[in-house]
């Protein structure tokens, strides 16, 4: 089994922190040669800066064609608690709502390459009526 992954900070222009807000979602564009299970994960913290958690949701290859763009949007709710950190689970948080968002990665599990190509990640806030 080979792990194919791409990992990318996060960070703002002007130095401000990227906050994850309930109900955000992530869209995700990006290229597979071969389609193939995707995950897409996110690392966050604490506004004192103490690690919070790595958090990662998952789109079956059936979401995906060979040799074609994609865009895929992961709700908030899609996240779990990743599996590297799951050991550490009753001193991270249980979500990634309301933290600071450090890093995001995306990874492909495969017997061979899938050609991943992930061009642009945005974080949409969520829309103010649904807070209301």
């Amino acid at each position: 089994m080979t792990l194919y992954l791409l990992g990318l900070p996060v960070a703002r222009s002007d130095g401000s922190p990227v906050v994850v807000k309930p109900n955000s979602r992530f869209v995700v564009r990006g290229r597979l040669t071969t389609a193939a299970d995707v995950y897409f994960g996110v690392r966050v913290s604490h506004a004192n800066g103490e690690f919070a958690g790595k958090f990662r949701a998952r789109r079956p290859a059936a979401h995906f064609e060979n040799d074609s763009p994609f865009e895929v949007v992961f709700q908030l709710s899609d996240f779990t608690l990743d599996p590297c950190v799951r050991d550490r689970k009753n001193e991270l948080s249980a979500r990634p709502d309301d933290l600071i968002l450090n890093g995001v990665w995306s990874f492909t599990v495969t017997g061979g390459p899938t050609g991943l190509e992930i061009t642009e990640v945005e974080l949409i806030p969520p829309d103010e009526d649904a807070l209301k």
